[in-house]
């Protein structure tokens, strides 16, 4: 069975807790999960840029 995108993100949330919970930064702690699925996700890696649009439109 392939587990849906929303699953997996909630997996990784998890995992990454522990990690999440030492920075002590709370704009670091709120991009490092979107910056570290895109890195391991499908896209375009070559810039940030798209990797903001998909997570965080219009912001």
């Amino acid at each position: 069975m392939v587990a849906s995108s929303k699953d997996w993100t909630k997996r990784l949330e998890q995992w990454l807790a522990p990690f999440l919970d030492r920075l002590g930064h709370a704009k670091r702690r709120r991009m490092c999960p979107l910056y570290i699925a895109e890195l391991i996700g499908p896209g375009d890696r070559k810039s940030g840029q798209p990797m903001v649009e998909r997570f965080t439109p219009g912001e």
